[in-house]
């Protein structure tokens, strides 16, 4: 009987503990898909992705976020011109299109 109840104490302590990870930020929960549907990928990954990514877009830093996404996928070698790109968003069916005028890349899903 005493394993029994060790095992439930040790039930009890697992929960706490999740309880406190939960409360410290360690879930699930996700701001976009509280709103949209996950399954939505044009109108909550696209539209995400792609509001980073623009230079233009109402983030303020500019090229940076752009930069990142660039370094992060390793498109470093295909030497996009970062100052003058431009970021497009299901443009011609393309989920995202990133151009700098003379070199394009794109993303499709």
């Amino acid at each position: 009987m005493s394993n029994y109840v060790k095992f439930f104490e040790n039930i009890n302590e697992f929960k706490e503990r999740q309880k406190r990870q939960m409360n410290d930020g360690l879930n699930d929960y996700n701001l976009l898909t509280s709103v949209l549907a996950p399954h939505d990928e044009v109108r909550l990954h696209s539209r995400m992705i792609y509001s980073l990514l623009n230079p233009e877009g109402k983030h303020y830093q500019d090229t940076f976020f752009l930069e990142k996404f660039i370094e992060a996928v390793g498109l470093q070698k295909f030497s996009l011109n970062i100052s003058n790109a431009k970021v497009h968003k299901e443009y011609k069916n393309i989920d995202l299109y990133i151009s700098d005028g003379e070199k394009t890349y794109y993303f499709r899903k």
